[in-house]
């Protein structure tokens, strides 16, 4: 997926003291950032990002079905295929048939969404039959989808047309390399800068290219500190290594033998563990 826990700038500030960064340590920083964030993914069991996707679930007899963390809302749609011939003909609604619940939380209503309860007493079904791929689940799946204002606006005269990769914006210093935006419903990811034009990847994260005009606002999306700050730790630790050709035996005089701790930093664990998803 198009997009970094952690970017070009938060790098260049914990470890270059801001200053700029040439080509080839800038590729190689953005290809490490994103390996960590995936890794990161990997290790919690559940993603940090916005994600606009469908997803299908098999039925488990049963009035719970737990789901991968879900943004639901207003446009969540949650249907059921009861005869297995593909047509999800069976619109399940919110509160009357089920309710989203993020389980085993002391606020159940929160977000994000980690399971479906029928409505067992008013809804029109009792359990989720088991069947193989009876569930369709249509909404923005993730941890979070916070956004806030980058304070700029789109700049291209009259439009940005849906097929462009030049986004022009007041003033470049507002963005970073590695940032995701949202600008109305659509994902953008800046892989370069220069200047006021932002080099962009368009409709990412699952979300849809547009026509967006002059003036309108763009955000971007952030996440969770935490992430943040273990996605910064354990990329400064594989990018501080290649000084030792990644080496996990430095000879330091004076100290002598050090023995690098390979896998995840001992810290960012500490960051991850209350994230870490717990099967239901």
């Amino acid at each position: 997926m198009t997009n970094l826990y952690a970017d070009v700038g938060h790098f260049r500030k914990a470890y270059a003291n801001s200053s700029a960064l040439d080509t080839d340590d800038q590729t190689g920083i953005l290809r490490v950032l994103r390996a960590v964030s995936r890794a990161i993914d990997d290790y919690c069991g559940r993603h940090f990002y916005a994600l606009t996707a469908t997803r299908y679930f098999d039925g488990n007899g049963g009035g719970l079905l737990p789901v991968p963390d879900l943004l639901h809302d207003a446009n969540t749609a949650v249907k059921l295929d009861e005869d297995t011939d593909g047509t999800y003909e069976l619109t399940l609604t919110d509160p009357t048939d089920y309710w989203p619940i993020r389980y085993g939380a002391d606020d159940q209503d929160g977000d994000p969404t980690t399971a479906l309860r029928l409505n067992r007493r008013a809804g029109s079904r009792s359990a989720f039959l088991g069947l193989p791929r009876l569930v369709e689940i249509a909404g923005i799946w993730g941890y979070t989808d916070a956004t806030e204002d980058s304070g700029d606006t789109v700049q291209n005269d009259p439009s940005i047309s849906a097929a462009a990769t030049s986004l022009t914006v007041g003033d470049g210093g507002n963005f970073e390399v590695g940032q995701t935006l949202l600008i109305g419903s659509e994902q953008l990811y800046i892989s370069a800068i220069d200047s006021n034009t932002l080099t962009v990847a368009r409709g990412v994260n699952g979300t849809t290219a547009a026509i967006h005009l002059k003036d309108v606002a763009i955000s971007r999306f952030v996440y969770v500190p935490e992430i943040v700050e273990a996605t910064l730790i354990q990329a400064g630790r594989i990018w501080k290594r290649r000084d030792t050709s990644y080496s996990t035996i430095i000879q330091e005089p004076g100290l002598g033998t050090i023995e690098v701790y390979k896998g995840l930093d001992p810290d960012v664990r500490m960051f991850l563990a209350p994230f870490r998803r717990i099967a239901v």
